[in-house]
C-alpha cells in the first residue's frame, strides 16, 4: 500500500526527467544521476512526506543552498506560526550542511498544517538520502 502511494505521488507530482540515469534506492529516497546542460554529472534525490491527505514531494540536488516549498523560499512559508516546524530538520542537522544541496518542494492535497508536516517529513528524508552522514 505504501508502494502504490508512493508511485502515484512520485507519477502526479514528480517532474519527468529528461536523461535516464543510474537509480539506486535508499532510506526512502530515491537517488539518481541526471546529467546537466554542461555534461556535469550530479547527484539527485528524490522523497516524499505523507500527513493525512497532504503529500509533499522533495526534489534535492547538490547546489547552492537554495531550499524552495512551491516555488516561494522557505522563509516565507505560511502560516508563520508553523514555520518553525519546516526549519527543525535543517536546525537539528546543522545549516551548513545545507549549503551545498538545493530543495525543491511541491505540495498537494490536505490543510495548512497538514502540509507543513508533510513538507518537513520530505525535506529530512531527501537530506538523509543526498548525504548519508547525517543519518543517526
Amino acid at each position: 500500500s505504501s508502494r502504490v502511494l508512493w508511485t502515484l505521488a512520485v507519477t502526479q507530482l514528480a517532474p519527468r526527467m529528461s536523461t535516464p540515469g543510474a537509480v539506486t534506492k535508499t532510506a526512502g529516497a530515491v537517488a539518481t544521476k541526471k546529467t546537466t546542460s554542461r555534461g556535469r554529472k550530479v547527484k539527485m534525490v528524490q522523497t516524499f512526506g505523507r500527513k493525512k491527505t497532504a503529500i509533499a514531494v522533495a526534489n534535492c540536488t547538490e547546489g547552492i543552498g537554495m531550499i524552495k516549498v512551491d516555488g516561494v523560499p522557505l522563509e516565507l512559508v505560511q502560516p508563520e506560526a508553523l514555520r518553525f516546524k519546516v526549519f527543525e530538520p535543517l536546525l537539528l542537522i546543522g545549516r551548513d550542511k545545507f549549503r551545498g544541496i538545493d530543495i525543491r518542494v511541491r505540495t498537494t492535497g490536505g490543510g495548512y498544517t497538514s502540509r507543513i508536516y508533510a513538507i518537513r517529513q520530505a525535506i529530512a528524508k531527501a537530506v538523509v538520502g543526498l548525504l548519508p552522514e547525517v543519518r543517526r
